[in-house]
């Protein structure tokens, strides 16, 4: 089973597919060591083939014009997500924060600490570069290499996650002193003009990304856990 992460080192969640794991049965029943996983695309996300699309944001098939951001409301979101990332993480064991389904997935442990990196390195930095520094370069992240390079899988999770929550505050700090920002500013990137409204909403649904990936780990998890009973009462997965 192959659980992969969404970050991306060039600009969050454009021309993005994620993939997750499909069950079946294989024959034999549904015992666990007959549940076969299968890797299909289920999910993807971009603003279409035509780059000068992405600065427009807008979906395909409906009509926002008129709409405005309102930030009061992504600020609500940000701080529940906060609290229901700290949900999933709650009395995750050692052994469990550092298990991977498989080499190429992330562990509970990296998925915290790729968010506490995101918090303070990206998104808000990102989105404070475009509203008050237009035309500076946006400084360079590396989300996928930081997972190594920084050990996110030997680090404390309490504490990972304590620093994550921290940091989530420092930021909902932030975007409560901004007043009538201008959310169509737009950073030039290489497919295209990202404004700040995109950066926010993808701030927003870059916390709802990675819950549903700690879900799939703690799904995983179980399924190994409650060996040699099954789950297939439950539902499809």
């Amino acid at each position: 089973m192959r659980l992969r992460t969404v970050a991306d080192d060039a600009v969050p969640l454009l021309h993005r597919q994620r993939k997750m794991p499909a069950l079946r049965r294989a024959e034999g029943g549904v015992r666990p060591e007959n549940l076969i996983f299968e890797k299909q695309p289920v999910w993807q996300y971009s603003y279409g083939a035509d780059p000068a699309a992405i600065g427009g944001g807008r979906h395909p098939f409906l009509d926002f014009r008129g709409r405005q951001m309102n930030l009061n409301d992504c600020i609500s979101r940000l701080a529940s997500n906060a609290q229901g990332i700290r949900s999933l993480v709650d009395g995750v064991t050692a052994q469990q924060a550092g298990w991977k389904p498989d080499a190429n997935s992330w562990s509970v442990l990296e998925v915290v600490n790729h968010l506490l990196d995101e918090e303070k390195q990206d998104f808000r930095v990102r989105l404070e570069y475009t509203l008050f520094r237009p035309g500076d370069p946006w400084p360079a992240i590396d989300p996928q290499g930081w997972v190594t390079e920084r050990a996110y899988n030997q680090r404390d999770l309490e504490e990972s996650l304590a620093n994550f929550l921290h940091a989530r505050e420092d930021s909902l700090a932030w975007l409560r002193t901004l007043r009538e920002p201008n959310w169509d500013a737009a950073y030039q990137t290489s497919l295209g003009p990202l404004t700040a409204g995109d950066l926010l909403a993808a701030w927003v649904a870059h916390d709802l990304l990675h819950m549903r990936q700690l879900v799939e780990l703690h799904w995983a998890y179980v399924q190994l856990e409650l060996a040699p009973y099954h789950t297939f009462y439950a539902g499809d997965w």
